[in-house]
């Protein structure tokens, strides 16, 4: 999955339920997303095939969503979540997932 593309689609779709639309020329506001993992939190295990990497279970990730004004760059607003790491993850519960955490996010988007 192409998570940060999903975020960018996922935050088009709330930004425009608020009456903005994605300018290429001019834009008013510039929109920077962050998603990530603690990399120290990586363990090699062992299995039948040989070693593998995998996260420790409970390890967080985050997202955070940065709406910033074009022309003076200063801050407007910012959204963050946080979860836990799935381990099966399957394409339609990543997508619920992130469907609910941008949404979450966005409740507290100035109006």
């Amino acid at each position: 999955d192409d998570i940060v593309a999903e975020v960018k689609r996922l935050t088009d779709r709330e930004l425009a339920d608020r009456g903005r639309s994605e300018a290429a020329d001019e834009p008013a506001l510039l929109v920077y997303y962050g998603v990530g993992v603690d990399m120290t939190l990586m363990n090699i295990i062992e299995n039948t095939a040989g070693k593998i990497e995998r996260l420790d279970p409970g390890v967080k990730v985050g997202m955070c969503i940065l709406i910033v004004d074009a022309a003076t760059k200063a801050h407007l607003w910012a959204g963050v979540a946080s979860g836990d790491i799935e381990w099966a993850p399957t394409d339609k519960g990543t997508q619920k997932r992130l469907e609910y955490a941008v949404g979450k996010m966005f409740e507290s988007f100035p109006e």
